[in-house]
């Protein structure tokens, strides 16, 4: 069976109904190493609005793209705070 052109998915960046946030050829999510915090901020929240990412996901999101001592800290919060650090 031949399918239609446009019809098979590509070019989205939906993948079995989830969306592939790290392979966005448009939109790449800024990396934060805590300089330029203000702007970090005003770029994922850019991010966050140009690609639709639910409410519930934006932290997780946000602790895949952190650097250096920040994602040290970070390991160190989710260390004492288990399953809570993503809470509501």
């Amino acid at each position: 069976m031949k399918e239609e052109p446009g019809k098979s998915g590509e070019g989205s960046n939906r993948a079995g109904g989830k969306v592939d946030w790290g392979r966005s050829t448009r939109f790449e999510f800024p990396k934060f190493d805590g300089e330029g915090f203000e702007g970090w901020v005003m770029r994922s929240d850019y991010f966050f609005e140009e690609v639709e990412v639910p409410e519930g996901e934006k932290v997780r999101i946000t602790a895949l793209h952190l650097e250096g001592k920040v994602l040290q800290w970070h390991r160190g919060y989710v260390s004492l705070q288990g399953d809570r650090a993503y809470g509501d």
